[in-house]
């Protein structure tokens, strides 16, 4: 059966257009009311009328647990920034979002801030499941509220739906990246922040495979950083090889770039990290990082929260979608952000 969101897309228009043509409320165009009613007709839209019945007359809150916004060099807000285009979309349905920020670093202040999400009348919630045990506890004590994940999967957790990249692809790929720019490398190193995030592990565990694989004599070493100033240890653990592969398993690659940036010769290393920050971005496109991973964050967060929609109030099955594992690279990087 075809989809409000299908039918939006034939029609180009939004799926809040779509839902007040079909669900007869709101004003829409003559035009558009008879090209929506053509296309659901053309296709089989059959509306689930059980659904609407015990759905209309509701205003729903969607709750939203994300790190703070200024952490992590813009990651979140473009996440945020995805979700607010999808806020936009379903202003018109009777439908807010709530938002509630935690400092990354530390499990405390992560279950005050869902205790503060779910002192609302929350209907289903998007959340990046990266703090642990914790993760784990919120999920289990709000068990009957649909979830939505985004950034990372959970291991043992199946939610309604996932919109987060498969982090062993990822890793795989980034390998694969590393041998087209430097087939022969003395050492390679992997580099986390934050040892407890199962996607940062996956992604490094995978690449480490892979590359062993293909290059079973060169050394690979994995840093976990977990302080600040342990970014200034690098070019010390470095001074030991020539040519060196460097995969910083998320977006904190400008960091590794910055402590590596007294050598006289910084073409001896390979860089590949994540996501197109500001920063990452200039160092990319000046040569000095050779490629970035990117999972789409701003799609995250706008297809996350219109499939909460789609479940809560039209009541649609489970959704799961891998985001692609995006490779930039000097030559193509994207000029308008809504890409990435």
């Amino acid at each position: 059966m075809v989809t409000l969101k299908e039918i939006a897309d034939k029609a180009g228009v939004s799926i809040g257009t779509v839902d007040r043509v079909l669900h007869n409320r709101g004003r829409v165009s003559k035009e558009n009311i008879e090209l929506i009613l053509r296309i659901a007709k053309e296709n089989g839209y059959v509306p689930n009328q059980v659904a609407r019945r015990l759905q209309r007359n509701r205003q729903y809150a969607f709750g939203v647990l994300l790190p703070a916004l200024e952490s992590e060099f813009g990651y979140w807000q473009q996440i945020k920034e995805g979700i607010e285009d999808a806020r936009r979309e379903l202003n018109s349905l009777d439908v807010d979002i709530i938002y509630s920020f935690y400092d990354r670093r530390s499990q405390e202040d992560f279950l005050s801030a869902a205790e503060h999400l779910f002192s609302h009348d929350i209907s289903a919630y998007i959340m990046a499941p990266l703090m642990g045990d914790a993760t784990y506890h919120v999920v289990a004590e709000h068990k009957a509220i649909p979830v939505a994940f985004i950034d990372s999967s959970l291991p043992g957790v199946v939610p309604f739906c996932d919109f987060s990249q498969d982090p062993c692809q990822a890793g795989r790929t980034a390998s694969r990246v590393m041998d087209f720019f430097s087939s022969s490398l003395d050492a390679v190193f992997t580099v986390q922040t934050y040892s407890s995030a199962y996607n940062g592990r996956m992604r490094a565990e995978s690449f480490c495979n892979a590359y062993r694989k293909e290059h079973p004599a060169v050394e690979l070493q994995n840093m976990n950083i977990a302080a600040e100033d342990e970014f200034r240890d690098i070019p010390r653990l470095m001074d030991r090889y020539g040519r060196i592969g460097i995969f910083v398993v998320n977006d904190g690659v400008h960091k590794v770039v910055d402590r590596l940036s007294s050598y006289d010769d910084i073409s001896r290393f390979t860089i590949i990290g994540f996501d197109l920050s500001p920063e990452n971005r200039r160092l990319l496109e000046s040569g000095l990082i050779s490629a970035i991973i990117g999972q789409r964050p701003r799609a995250q967060g706008y297809e996350a929260a219109l499939y909460l929609y789609r479940k809560i109030v039209l009541g649609q099955e489970r959704h799961i979608v891998h985001i692609p594992v995006d490779i930039y690279i000097r030559e193509n990087v994207p000029e308008d952000k809504s890409w990435f």
